[in-house]
């Protein structure tokens, strides 16, 4: 657990046991940096899909043994995981996680802000850290002094903190519908309803497999400096200018 703003908050890791070391490496020094406790989430790799598993909580497609199945799996994991504490929320972070130098104090801002705007405690809701996929809270819409913004749909699903209520409506969901798309695809469907979202700005994080420091476990996504260079070009404009 990690005591932040007055509460005790897990932090569950997923990450793949073999093959992904330069990412484990990555995340334990991100831990350190932050002062932070995690719980790694380990189990349902690609091997561990049994057929029964998967019948249990996948439907269609997701129903074969793919990356985006054991990526899902894994949340459902960190999900049943929160609901077996006593804690409100939980932070859950992918392998790849890259975040502001400040994320322990930003994270701590915005469950500050949470707190105060009676979004947290008996909601369910979700909210989006991450810049992944380069999406901003409309210049427009930002206000001076508000961190948190409400829309209808995640950005990706690399690092978000989840609330109890949300945790229990997506266990559910999954165990009676099943999970028949990518997990940030999936969680999208049960937004706006029962199911609040929210983008934080600024963002506190990205995922590596986007910006170009890591190869993607889940699609043909090369990293490099060329991707990472055009990363950063785009992440500067759009962040500062976007409009829409």
């Amino acid at each position: 657990m990690n005591e932040l703003a007055g509460f005790s908050i897990p932090l569950f890791v997923l990450h793949v046991k073999r093959g992904y070391e330069a990412r484990e490496l990555h995340m334990k020094a991100f831990l350190a940096r932050h002062g932070l406790q995690a719980r790694w989430i380990l189990d349902r790799d690609k091997p561990e899909l049994d057929e029964a598993f998967l019948k249990h909580w996948f439907k269609g497609e997701m129903q074969g043994v793919s990356a985006a199945s054991s990526c899902a799996a894994k949340h459902l994991l960190a999900w049943q995981a929160l609901l077996e504490t006593d804690a409100p929320c939980a932070l859950v972070l992918e392998d790849d996680i890259v975040a502001v130098h400040n994320f322990r104090a930003a994270l701590i801002g915005l469950i500050d802000e949470a707190k105060e705007r009676e979004l947290l405690l008996n909601k369910a809701m979700v909210l989006s850290l991450e810049n992944s996929g380069l999406k901003f809270v409309p210049k427009q819409q930002r206000v001076a002094g508000i961190r948190i913004y409400e829309h209808t749909e995640t950005r990706c699903a690399g690092a978000y903190l989840i609330s109890r209520k949300a945790a229990e409506h997506f266990v559910h969901q999954a165990e009676t519908e099943g999970i028949h798309l990518p997990v940030d695809w999936w969680m999208n469907t049960l937004f706006p309803e029962p199911v609040k979202v929210y983008w934080s700005f600024p963002t506190l994080a990205e995922q590596g497999s986007h910006n170009g420091l890591f190869d993607s476990s889940i699609d043909q996504k090369k990293g490099g400096w060329f991707r990472r260079i055009s990363w950063q070009l785009q992440r500067w404009f759009k962040e500062r200018f976007r409009s829409r």
